[in-house]
């Protein structure tokens, strides 16, 4: 009996299937250090009320007077500053090609607000300043909360930006809060239950090591 012919057809075929399943494949990579990962990574978040803000300035002359000693002022503030630890990041990867900072806030307060974020490295000098970000009034209906104002932003870094950053130590987080333009103080009693929220987040494309 011939064998020859059905072997080799089915060498062939066996060729055929296997070419088949292997088009459309990419290489595989030829060293770890072609992997890319992507990461999101929680920032900072603060929550900012009344008893943790400050008063500079001149004083609110279109204000009642009859309203708590820090809402005689034009504007309160709030500053704070959180430990930044991107270190791990840095140092486990042979290049960062993608960062970007995801910034929501939401402000509970029936006036306008206005945050300021920096990054600052251990000496508190800046690195990289966002720039100011405006969140609207929240809307207050018998002094509940209907709903808050609500801002994000999105700020995505160049290379040189990216550079900067491998020495971030500190994000310093600094908040007005206009008193100025507002009419109706009977909410000021109240303020003690309202607050602003502001969270920062990373994402973070990089490639990894060699490991």
């Amino acid at each position: 009996m011939n064998i020859e012919k059905p072997i080799a057809y089915l060498l062939m075929l066996s060729a055929s299937f296997f070419t088949s399943c292997l088009s459309g494949l990419e290489p595989l990579p030829t060293e770890v250090e072609d992997l890319s990962m992507s990461l999101s990574v929680p920032i900072g978040k603060v929550d900012v009320g009344e008893p943790e803000t400050y008063h500079v300035g001149p004083p609110n002359y279109y204000l009642d007077q009859n309203v708590p000693d820090w809402a005689k002022y034009e504007t309160i503030y709030y500053t704070n500053t959180l430990a930044v630890d991107l270190t791990e990041v840095y140092n486990n990867s042979s290049e960062i090609n993608y960062l970007a900072f995801n910034i929501n806030i939401w402000n509970e307060f029936s006036t306008g607000c206005t945050i300021y974020l920096q990054f600052a490295d251990n000496a508190y000098a800046t690195l990289y300043s966002f720039d100011p970000i405006a969140v609207e009034a929240g809307r207050i209906v018998q002094n509940n909360v209907i709903y808050p104002g609500y801002s994000k932003t999105t700020a995505v870094l160049n290379k040189e930006e990216i550079k900067n950053l491998k020495t971030v130590e500190y994000l310093i987080v600094h908040i007005k809060i206009d008193l100025k333009h507002i009419r109706s103080t009977y909410d000021f009693q109240y303020w003690d239950s309202f607050k602003l929220s502001c969270q920062v987040g990373a994402r973070v494309n990089f490639i990894i090591n060699n490991l």
